[in-house]
């Protein structure tokens, strides 16, 4: 959906609806650990 132009405004619309709920629910605040170790979220070579 990301990459499909036709999509575009829906996607701003959706991003702010989504940050504006985030910060009006205190999660643009949440504490953030520093990983530790391997990240996982990387696709690994075969």
């Amino acid at each position: 959906m990301i990459d499909v132009p036709s999509y575009q405004d829906k996607i701003q619309e959706l991003r702010a609806t989504m940050f504006a709920d985030f910060e009006a629910r205190g999660g643009l605040e949440a504490p953030i650990r520093i990983p530790t170790g391997e990240r996982l979220d990387q696709r690994k070579l075969p």
